[in-house]
């Protein structure tokens, strides 16, 4: 593979190879990624927030362009325009982009088609403000704060029990 350049490191049994020309966790193609054809792409501003969203900023987007990602491709990974609210992902159906927007690539990684038509009102350099998110952690959240309660009022409980058998033995 011409983009690997072997590296000696002074072993016969192990060989490492050092990949110069590697993609972003991140980034933007003006067609479809395809393993087949070195497709450019564009860096673009993105922030970590945790392993399951990322927050994307698109500047002046005029034409539809595809945010690729990474990750191993899951039907789950979705993306919101606008603000974001783990737990609105939980009561809106609609609350993300349609499906239709995402697909798996020939990499077996995510691909999301933003089109400025779809999702801008003022269609002549589009800012657009994304979330990258993985539905099932909206159900984490939930299931730790229930745990949270649950264990608030289990020791609750027992204080309440506890002073009412001190009180009781005095």
């Amino acid at each position: 593979l011409s983009y690997l350049k072997r590296i000696d490191i002074g072993t016969r049994e192990i060989v490492v190879y050092e990949n110069k020309d590697y993609r972003p966790h991140i980034y933007l193609t003006e067609k479809k990624e395809t393993i087949y054809k070195n497709i450019p792409y564009i860096k673009t501003d993105y922030k970590y927030v945790n392993p399951t969203q990322y927050k994307i900023n698109l500047i002046n987007i005029n034409n539809p362009i595809y945010i690729n990602f990474s990750e191993s491709y899951h039907p789950y990974w979705k993306i919101r325009v606008g603000d974001f609210n783990w737990f609105k992902v939980l009561t809106d159906k609609n609350y993300f982009l349609p499906d239709k927007y995402h697909f798996e690539n020939d990499a077996k990684l995510n691909s999301f088609l933003i089109d400025p038509k779809a999702v801008c009102q003022n269609r002549l350099n589009c800012n657009i403000s994304l979330t990258l998110y993985f539905k099932p952690q909206s159900y984490v959240y939930l299931g730790g704060i229930i745990s949270l309660i649950t264990l608030i009022t289990l020791i609750g409980s027992l204080i309440v029990v506890s002073i009412k058998e001190f009180k009781a033995r005095s």
